[in-house]
């Protein structure tokens, strides 16, 4: 699986540890770390992971395996309810003794004919792509080391806004390498100053938005709108049945998460409940937050020479 191999050739401390058993396939990261602890994930770095195959028997073989291999190791699985088989992974989990946490939902945007798709989308959606179109923006392909450049500097400005360690620009070489024609990146400009990026990750029936930055200054020109619409189109070319834009909260805290809602929800679509099972039950979620918070505001606050130094090896060993 090529993105494993991008996440291990990138990050000396995480290792393929993929189990197959008779057809049934769960890929696995082990992610070392001596600060946060080691753990065995599917998949870091990502909001989704997965389960392939179909028979209960070998999937409970392959589940105890996996817990009687990694002992003294956490093991965390994502799964969303749009998954085949989903209750039967959901039941042997449990009675492995996995915890389960229902987490974020995850937006998936149906994918249909643009020019149908395009007659559904409330007015409002048509004149936010109309305005992104009459502002001069230009939208390029990121297929060479110049353009994955531009769109890592931008990148590594905005998740230091959010208070969150970077990937490595590493990371981003070898997701392009190894995915090839899945990588799926978009550069937008306006007047020569990249202001927005997606990266996408193709497969046969869903696309996942992986990376999606923007330069607050310039969002008035709705430059997202317009990668968002180019992607949909894209993934119509590509025959594939939905976009995975990433995680959404159903019932917003804050003017950001209520924001995202309604950007994501406007591109038509299901919203489908994601679960974290963790060998064994993980901390209390609201003392997880509460850290993050206290993280995420010191982080901002670092030089980027600092954050460039530390940044990637706190991201690999965080494993989110």
């Amino acid at each position: 699986m090529s993105t494993l191999d991008a996440i291990t050739n990138s990050y000396s401390n995480c290792k393929n540890v993929s189990y197959d058993e008779n057809g049934n396939y769960i890929p696995l990261i082990r992610v070392r770390s001596k600060i946060f602890g080691n753990k065995i994930i599917s998949l870091p770095f990502m909001d989704v992971g997965g389960i392939f195959g179909s028979s209960k028997n070998s999937f409970k073989i392959l589940l105890k395996k996996i817990v009687e291999s990694f002992k003294d190791t956490r093991i965390e699985i994502k799964l969303n309810d749009i998954e085949k088989n989903f209750q039967g992974f959901y039941r042997e989990l449990e009675s492995l003794g996995f915890g389960v946490r229902k987490a974020k939902q995850q937006f998936y945007i149906l994918i249909e004919n643009p020019e149908t798709k395009w007659k559904k989308f409330h007015k409002h959606t048509r004149n936010d792509i109309r305005k992104a179109e009459k502002s001069s923006l230009k939208i390029v392909p990121i297929n060479n080391d110049s353009e994955l450049k531009k769109f890592y500097t931008l990148y590594f400005d905005e998740m230091k806004r959010f208070g969150t360690p970077p990937h490595s620009r590493k990371f981003f070489l070898n997701l392009a390498h190894e995915l090839k024609d899945k990588f799926y990146g978009l550069n937008c400009y306006k007047d020569n100053k990249l202001i927005a990026s997606t990266v996408l990750v193709k497969s046969e029936e869903v696309a996942y938005l992986w990376f999606n930055v923007s330069d607050q200054k310039y969002r008035n020109f709705r430059p997202n709108d317009l990668l968002y619409w180019a992607n949909v189109k894209e993934a119509y070319r590509e025959k594939i049945s939905f976009i995975d834009s990433g995680q959404i909260d159903l019932n917003p805290q804050d003017k950001r998460s209520e924001g995202l809602l309604k950007f994501k929800q406007k591109w038509l679509g299901e919203s489908h409940q994601k679960y974290l099972f963790t060998y064994p039950s993980e901390e209390s979620e609201s003392s997880k937050k509460e850290k993050l918070k206290k993280f995420r505001k010191i982080w901002s606050l670092l030089p980027n020479p600092i954050i460039k130094l530390i940044g990637p090896k706190i991201c690999s060993e965080l494993g989110n």
